[in-house]
């Protein structure tokens, strides 16, 4: 083999490395979950996006979502809670609701009693 045969080989083999790990970079950036675009980390943190999804996806994406863990985690100040759904989830429609409905029942049932700290947890985490 010739000098030029073995520098175009390295040269090759140089370009290949670089695309592989622009690829791989690639793939750690996309969040596919379920197939859509509607999570990105924005700032190091996750973010609901409002999409075109139904409102039985949302609540799958919002079930696997550490946000709802990050919601989990505050409790009992349930206030913190209500800003963390109105500030991460740009969804502005029926889930966005419903899961604020969710937080205020179960607020008021914790606040009077009728459940405990674990229960409310729990129901929380159900939605």
């Amino acid at each position: 083999m010739n000098s030029s045969m073995v520098f175009g080989l390295v040269i090759i083999g140089s370009i290949v490395y670089w695309l592989i790990g622009f690829v791989h970079g690639l793939d750690e950036e996309v969040d596919v979950s379920y197939g859509y675009n509607e999570k990105r980390l924005v700032g190091g943190e996750e973010f609901l996006m409002d999409s075109s999804l139904s409102l039985n996806e949302k609540k799958k994406l919002w079930a696997n979502s550490t946000l709802k863990q990050e919601m989990i985690g505050l409790f009992p100040n349930f206030s913190e809670m209500n800003y963390l759904v109105e500030d991460k989830v740009g969804e502005t429609g029926p889930f966005k609701k419903e899961l604020l409905n969710h937080i205020d029942k179960i607020q008021k049932e914790f606040m009077s009693g009728k459940i405990s700290a674990s229960l409310a947890k729990e129901k929380l985490g159900n939605y």
